[in-house]
């Protein structure tokens, strides 16, 4: 059985699958359900909290893109005085 955690144990698990060791045998080397092996497949090594920071950081980006369009739209209708910047 592998003894790790968090993501060493992901790791193992989907190695041993990809190398095409059964869902069966997987879950039982790295000690976790067969549910959980497939779990992990579909969300890959970092899980649900990878996921959440990703939509989070998809949202920042969305949010940081708008507040650029802003500044140069108000760049363009208020150029500085006398010429600074």
């Amino acid at each position: 059985m592998v003894v790790a955690g968090g993501v060493e144990r992901r790791l193992a698990a989907l190695e041993l699958a990809a190398n095409g060791v059964p869902v069966r045998e997987v879950a039982r080397r790295v000690g976790v359900s067969v549910q959980t092996v497939y779990r992990w497949r579909r969300l890959g090594v970092q899980g649900r909290a990878g996921d959440a920071a990703g939509g989070r950081v998809a949202v920042l980006e969305r949010e940081l893109t708008l507040c650029r369009r802003v500044i140069e739209e108000m760049r363009a209708a208020m150029p500085p005085k006398d010429g600074t910047r």
